[in-house]
């Protein structure tokens, strides 16, 4: 469970139940778990580091 998760994980303090009402109310979080309502996330290059010299970046 994701509540579960961030309690354990990243030190979320609260209710199961209060997570779950503010997970509902927020639009974003309610339209990601209705199934036909699914927001989709912006497509967008993953970083990743690489050590100095190794590429090169031209804009």
């Amino acid at each position: 469970m994701l509540c579960q998760y961030l309690k354990d994980n990243h030190g979320l303090d609260g209710s199961t139940s209060t997570f779950r009402a503010y997970i509902a109310r927020t639009p974003e979080f309610k339209a990601y778990f209705d199934e036909d309502k699914r927001i989709t996330s912006p497509k967008g290059a993953a970083r990743f580091e690489t050590p100095a010299g190794k590429l090169a970046q031209l804009d």
